[in-house]
């Protein structure tokens, strides 16, 4: 078998192992506490070295809640910058949510039940929560600066005539916050999939625009 034939094995059990610790992880946390459940603890559960935990993830609190946010790939930033946005607030979100919550959307037959359970974990130990949210205003300026980059190649999809660093920071802080309302309506409902996140946070949106359009002209 040649190196192109193995490559799908490979990424199908490197897949399987990562779900396999994430399954585990948040089982016992959401059994025990987040404080009654170790690295080694995981590793039995799982069949796994420690050394192999830590290919895959890089502590106990990413196999919990799975990876922090993110920056924006090199891809991610050519697309958005490739072409002018027909609806760009919209596209701002979907970046915003690439950046903060692709890690929430596992590709696991299991995916559904770890995002229940993290549910549950995140209820329970709100600080742990605050303790990883840092990265979301290094990733607040970096969509701003790319946004930014925007308005100078697409001139023209400058509306409000502020500035275009003050425009671009009110856009992020819109589609951020819509983020956030929706992850939380997502927490407190009732549908765990990842699709309800999605449809969540482009509600969040639409009410925050809503309510904006309703407000009477002075």
């Amino acid at each position: 078998m040649n190196e192109t034939e193995e490559l799908p094995l490979r990424e199908a059990k490197r897949r399987a192992t990562r779900a396999a610790i994430e399954e585990h992880a948040t089982t016992m946390v959401a059994e025990r506490g987040f404080d009654h459940v170790t690295v080694e603890d995981i590793c039995a559960q799982v069949g796994i070295s420690k050394r192999t935990f830590f290919n895959y993830v890089d502590s106990k609190e990413t196999a919990v809640f799975g990876d922090p946010p993110r920056l924006p790939t090199a891809e991610e930033k050519a697309s958005f910058l490739g072409s002018r946005q027909p609806h760009l607030l919209n596209a701002v979100l979907e970046l915003c949510s690439a950046t903060a919550l692709s890690t929430q959307l596992l590709e696991s037959p299991r995916a559904t039940e770890i995002l229940r359970r993290r549910k549950e974990i995140r209820h329970r130990n709100p600080e742990l929560i605050l303790q990883r949210h840092s990265s979301f205003h290094e990733i607040h300026l970096a969509l701003k600066a790319l946004l930014q980059e925007y308005y100078e190649i697409h001139p023209d999809a400058l509306i409000t005539g502020s500035s275009l660093e003050q425009e671009a920071n009110t856009l992020v802080s819109i589609a951020s916050s819509s983020l956030q309302l929706g992850y939380m309506s997502w927490l407190n409902g009732n549908d765990n999939s990842p699709i309800a996140l999605n449809l969540a946070c482009t509600q969040a949106l639409s009410d925050i625009t809503t309510l904006i359009e309703g407000q009477p002209k002075e």
